[in-house]
């Protein structure tokens, strides 16, 4: 478990992470409404380009950033028994090639919300919590 008690922390925490994945990764992002999981994006995002802005993709479902390399960044928090047919309307799945051909990254908010998490191909799966003011960032295993 790792302990966020500040932004720079946390793009301490996002460097060490593409340390970790220095060929790219499909990431699960899960934790509760303000834990940390965009901000995270944005940190990895920044550390890529720094003139990149990024937003939320909560109402827009998925925002790509022309990083090099590529992120693609998806939000299912918004939809209702996510399977195999909505990650199609989503290009989940063109997604997911893009990223492993290019060597990129793909996060994903809320795959818990995947009545398969199987089916997203996850590589790394993330849990943020608050603790009083700080965050606690977890691995969880990927099976």
């Amino acid at each position: 478990m790792t302990k966020i008690k500040t932004l720079e922390d946390l793009d301490k925490f996002a460097g060490e992470f593409l340390n970790k994945h220095p060929k790219g990764a499909i990431v699960g992002l899960s934790g509760t409404l303000g834990a940390g999981k965009t901000t995270f994006v944005r940190a990895v995002v920044k550390r890529l380009s720094p003139r990149e802005r990024v937003m939320s993709p909560t109402y827009v479902l998925h925002q790509v950033y022309p990083t090099n390399p590529p992120i693609h960044h998806m939000d299912l928090y918004r939809l209702e028994n996510v399977d195999q047919s909505s990650l199609l309307e989503l290009q989940y799945f063109a997604s997911l090639e893009e990223v492993r051909r290019k060597k990129g990254f793909l996060f994903v908010e809320w795959p818990e919300k995947c009545v398969d998490v199987k089916l997203l191909g996850l590589d790394v799966y993330l849990r943020f919590d608050i603790t009083g003011t700080e965050r606690d960032v977890s691995a969880l295993h990927v099976s």
